[in-house]
């Protein structure tokens, strides 16, 4: 925009999403983590049309307009070295519990972050609830549908080792808190009622604890915890854990490998609603208490532009969340990233 139009700071984002395929979760395995990332919304849409503004050298900045929020608040870079999509980058006890939205799904919105001290950022915002703007004849309607609430979050990162001549290894450690305004459906065993509203708390952290040499060799270890009160959530509390290793072979500094495990519990409320209905001889207990999944992968950096990433994944208890007994599951695979 400073070209443009003198304006200095000023960043103007437009985002056309388009997704095809099937999904290997939805269509064959029938497990809530997703086995691939980028996967729902099989449509072309608008993902974002925002401008972003940067004042006073960065200390503030402000973004508005039509996007999603999880551009700014709750994600772990670092654990889309994995293909699962509950590794990146967020928890899907953030969207699965509320009304957040991640990438591609877009809303209206006020972002601000404000960096309190070099190392220390503060992001808040509000963010707008309508789910109408979800469905394929609102791809391109930004202003289709209604509000039905807001969603109010706060979030605090600490980044050590993060600047010029730090002596830490780098790291990142997010504390969050959001509270969604819209009405919801109470979870309870008769399944009747709603509530105004619901909220969520985070922590996420990226930590290298390793570093060979003055590149980009070296161990990280990544994590996450949610808790989601059990009045309206679907996932009451979310583990993750990964380790990664950036280079591996002679020569392949910039190729990693990661192993990781994410697991989901599923709310004990509506384990009991089912068991009542469904199985009331055998009680929940006899229902899985949630979906894990364990993910070995490799990133092949073919080119500065070209990544490769074979994976294989071990899904236990795949039909937790639909209360179905299946086996536990093995997926082979990989994913292509080009980036320009």
């Amino acid at each position: 925009m400073d070209r443009i139009a003198g304006w200095r700071g000023g960043t103007f984002h437009l985002t056309i999403n388009d997704r095809r395929g099937h999904g290997i979760s939805s269509d064959f395995v029938g497990n809530r983590l997703p086995i691939q990332e980028a996967y729902g919304g099989q449509f072309t849409k608008l993902s974002e049309l925002s401008y972003e503004q940067d004042f006073g050298h960065g200390a503030v900045n402000m973004r508005i307009g039509y996007f999603a929020m999880g551009n700014d608040l709750g994600g772990i870079s670092a654990g889309c070295n994995f293909v699962n999509a509950a590794f990146c980058a967020h928890p899907l006890s953030m969207s699965g519990d509320s009304s957040w939205y991640n990438y591609p799904n877009a809303r209206w919105g006020a972002a601000f972050r404000i960096r309190a001290r070099d190392n220390l950022f503060v992001r808040t915002g509000i963010y707008q609830v309508n789910p109408a703007l979800g469905l394929e004849k609102n791809a391109f309607r930004p202003f289709a549908g209604h509000t039905s609430g807001v969603i109010l979050p706060i979030e605090i990162e600490y980044t050590p080792g993060q600047r010029p001549g730090d002596h830490a290894l780098p790291g990142s450690y997010k504390l969050g808190f959001y509270y969604d305004t819209a009405d919801a459906a109470r979870t309870s065993r008769t399944g009747t009622g709603t509530v105004s509203g619901r909220m969520g708390y985070y922590f996420l952290m990226s930590q290298t604890i390793l570093r060979e040499g003055t590149g980009k060799r070296g161990l990280a270890v990544i994590g996450a915890y949610t808790v989601n009160p059990r009045v309206a959530a679907q996932i009451t509390r979310w583990y993750m854990a990964g380790l990664i290793q950036t280079g591996t072979f002679t020569g392949r500094d910039s190729d990693t490998i990661g192993l990781g495990l994410v697991h989901a519990v599923l709310n004990p409320r509506l384990r009991e609603a089912y068991a009542e209905i469904n199985n009331p001889m055998s009680g929940m207990d006899a229902l899985p208490q949630g979906e894990t999944a364990i993910e070995l992968s490799y990133g092949l950096q073919l080119t500065p532009w070209l990544i490769l990433r074979p994976d294989v994944q071990y899904i236990v208890e795949p039909g937790a969340f639909s209360y179905a007994a299946r086996k536990d599951a093995v997926a082979v695979g990989g994913q292509v990233k080009m980036q320009f």
